[in-house]
């Protein structure tokens, strides 16, 4: 039997379209919002910022549509030190209690200037037949240690595994910590030097943007800002794409003309932490808003596969 996708970006409802056979239950795939890195706490202290978690994933393999619309809430990525929000899709209307009403997916939690990375968004906290967790941001620098780059943010789960976590920063002075791939990927790489450490590869084996605040590809996570050299801010986490979805995490940022923690990919890929100055701090990057996925089977006679995307 052929199928349809649907890629929905945007909060809103979902009517059956005209080619749809309401025999055949319906999947939903979701992902949730990436949390914003985190900033230092400024107020004398020199910790920089950590990286935000990224969504996690849940798919609900076969919901009984019938003539039912779904409301829709697609999780937000988080700014600077916020939560990413929650995705669901939902027959009754509001956030589902069950597979039989729907699927939702955590955010990742937003970095802040503490000891370790915001968490990445729980399985535990979603409903689906399936869910995966969302990579944990890496940790910045403590104030002891006179706190300079951020932390990697963490990778977005996606349909073929868990979110990777984004890389720490662990020595003063140095560059910024790699963010972690989305998907099953690799995690980002932790980093004592000022060349920063490189983004964690995407679910392909490769896409992890390179030390030095080289953006990521094809779900890789951002490499982190050097602070030795170049004119960066940490690496974009790469996009998953139309098929893995899942986002890699940014890289963190360096003290090298004070530089940003980079933004999170779509889908859900969380935010790397800002670098801190003596007393100055910098944000970090965006995490990126999650989305929902809609399989569905064409009714006979219809003849044909499509996908298209509903922003």
């Amino acid at each position: 039997m052929a199928t349809a996708t649907v890629l929905i970006t945007a909060s809103g409802t979902w009517s059956k379209p005209s080619d749809y056979d309401p025999r055949v239950p319906i999947t939903i795939e979701c992902i949730g919002g990436g949390g914003g890195g985190g900033r230092g706490p400024g107020g004398g202290s020199n910790a920089s910022g950590r990286g935000g978690g990224g969504g996690a994933y849940a798919i609900t393999n076969a919901l009984a549509l019938g003539n039912d619309t779904l409301t829709i809430t697609v999780g937000q990525g988080g700014a600077t030190t916020v939560n990413g929000g929650v995705t669901w899709a939902s027959l009754t209307g509001s956030n589902p209690s069950s597979t039989s009403e729907g699927c939702r997916a955590a955010g990742g939690q937003g970095g802040g200037a503490v000891s370790s990375g915001g968490a990445g968004g729980a399985a535990g906290s979603s409903i689906g037949d399936t869910t995966r967790s969302g990579g944990t941001g890496g940790s910045g620098e403590p104030d002891d240690l006179g706190g300079k780059g951020g932390g990697g943010g963490g990778g977005a789960a996606g349909p073929i595994g868990i979110g990777r976590n984004g890389g720490a920063q662990t020595d003063g002075d140095a560059g910024g910590g790699g963010g972690g791939g989305a998907n099953g990927g690799g995690t980002g790489s932790s980093t004592s030097t000022g060349t920063g450490g490189a983004g964690g590869d995407g679910p392909g084996g490769s896409g992890g943007g390179s030390a030095g605040g080289g953006n990521g590809s094809n779900g890789g996570g951002g490499g982190g800002a050097s602070a030795t050299g170049g004119n960066t801010n940490g690496g974009n986490g790469g996009a998953g794409g139309s098929t893995n979805l899942a986002g890699g995490g940014g890289g963190g940022g360096a003290d090298n003309d004070n530089r940003t923690g980079g933004p999170g990919g779509l889908y859900g890929g969380g935010g790397g932490g800002g670098a801190t100055n003596g007393g100055d701090r910098f944000n970090g990057g965006a995490g990126a808003d999650g989305c929902v996925r809609i399989t569905y089977t064409i009714f006979e006679g219809a003849g044909w596969a499509r996908a298209y995307i509903l922003e």
